[in-house]
């Protein structure tokens, strides 16, 4: 089973003229309040080069990278998005320790950490399709560092493994598989984490949740250093009762987060490791907002997918 094709649309942020624009690919449900929207897919920052007189209005972007003749659109990197501020989903943690967790990865684009990876073998990591809709090559991670920008070592992405089931739409069968092109090398920053087996069910509710997301959906500041912070695993019925206005739990993913809010997972979170009895047990996929009152975080179940991974990986 395939995925579905979907267009691109590009607008601006702001309505200024020759600044940035956003290109948009999947599914415009509304524009609201100038900067505002609501859809599902994923951001590209871009660089609108020429002046233009529609530049506040939406604009076609067609899947051959071609605008209309009077713009010249060049992509600065590619930033996973899923609403107005919710798939790169640390709110609320705090600093820890890359030995803590030695199996978070940062992945980056062009050099750029575009989202959270989970190291599963020291060639071999699990990600969130979003982060990954189209290999181009240019996919790294940065393994065994607290910091976001030094240190650790570098790995170059070989191959990604999107689910063929992946559906940008509603963001079901979020999860790819990343090839290295060499092994990382076994260190007190650098481990795999355990996988769960095929079905296996949480016995603590209780997860952390890492990764270098901005620490407010508001005031989106990048965090240098690591964080985490502790997230209680709820009810399917409860996160469905929850989004049941807005988005669609399947069963291919479960919901984590305080009914009050106050902590979770951020933009630049996704894809990174949901983890409780030393397993791997979620993904970051999506959400609304961040660490907003009746909005949990949404995790891929990693569970579900063992036989999946077995596969097309051996691990």
């Amino acid at each position: 089973m395939g995925c579905k094709t979907t267009s691109h649309t590009a607008f601006t942020r702001g309505g200024t003229r020759g600044g940035s624009v956003w290109v948009w690919s999947g599914e415009l449900r509304e524009l609201s309040k100038g900067e505002s929207f609501i859809g599902q897919g994923f951001l590209m920052p871009v660089r609108v080069h020429e002046d233009a007189d529609d530049t506040d209005e939406l604009v076609k972007y067609k899947m051959n990278n071609k605008v209309s003749s009077r713009l010249t659109i060049q992509t600065d990197r590619l930033i996973p998005h899923f609403t107005s501020c919710s798939v790169n989903k640390i709110v609320g943690g705090s600093k820890i320790s890359i030995e803590s967790c030695p199996y978070q990865l940062s992945l980056r684009y062009n050099e750029q950490h575009i989202c959270g990876a989970a190291l599963i073998s020291y060639d071999t990591a699990l990600t969130a399709a979003h982060c990954v809709p189209e290999f181009h090559g240019s996919y790294s991670v940065r393994a065994g560092s607290s910091n976001l920008h030094k240190g650790g070592t570098i790995a170059y992405v070989k191959q990604a493994i999107i689910h063929p089931c992946y559906d940008a739409t509603n963001q079901d069968y979020d999860i790819a598989i990343l090839k290295f092109f060499k092994p990382l090398r076994a260190s007190t920053a650098i481990k795999p984490i355990r996988l769960p087996a095929q079905d296996e069910q949480m016995t603590d509710k209780w997860g952390l949740v890492t990764g270098w997301g901005v620490l407010s959906a508001v005031y989106p500041y990048v965090p240098d250093h690591l964080r985490g912070v502790m997230l209680p695993a709820i009810s399917i019925d409860e996160c469905k009762q929850d989004y049941r206005h807005q988005f669609a739990i399947t069963p291919r993913m479960f919901c984590a987060g305080f009914k009050q809010g106050g902590r979770d997972s951020c933009k630049g979170d996704s894809g990174g490791p949901f983890v409780a009895n030393h397993t791997l047990y979620g993904l970051v996929s999506w959400g609304v907002s961040c660490a907003e009152r009746y909005t949990p975080g949404v995790y891929t179940k990693v569970s579900l997918f063992r036989d999946y991974i077995k596969h097309n990986s051996g691990v």
